[in-house]
């Protein structure tokens, strides 16, 4: 069992980097803000109790599908927030992860 504690350390003025930008006040918006609206949009998807978060990736518990050797894949999709002159963009790509199956260890020895 494992105890985390979360606490904050820092706030990002997000907002107001996104206004300095498209009021040309700025010529980009920072990295760091830029990874908080990317947390952001992947903290939704963890409100469906079926999705698992690896690295940058959201995928689906409910279409998981046997690759044998005690391992399975899973669907789902990568995304990415970026502040471009015209607008945030958001992309989309479709992706798919092999993950060893949640077995007791004796029964995939």
């Amino acid at each position: 069992t494992y105890s985390v504690r979360l606490q904050p350390t820092a706030t990002l003025p997000v907002g107001q980097e996104l206004a300095d930008f498209y009021a040309g006040q700025s010529t980009s918006v920072p990295r760091e803000s830029q990874q908080a609206l990317d947390v952001a949009m992947r903290e939704g998807a963890t409100k469906d109790p079926s999705n698992r978060l690896f690295g940058h990736g959201v995928y689906n518990d409910q279409d998981k599908k046997p690759l044998g050797w005690a391992l399975e894949m899973l669907s789902g999709y990568i995304q990415s927030v970026n502040a471009e002159q015209a607008g945030l963009t958001l992309t989309v790509d479709a992706s798919v992860i092999a993950v060893a199956k949640q077995e007791e260890l004796l029964q995939v020895v």
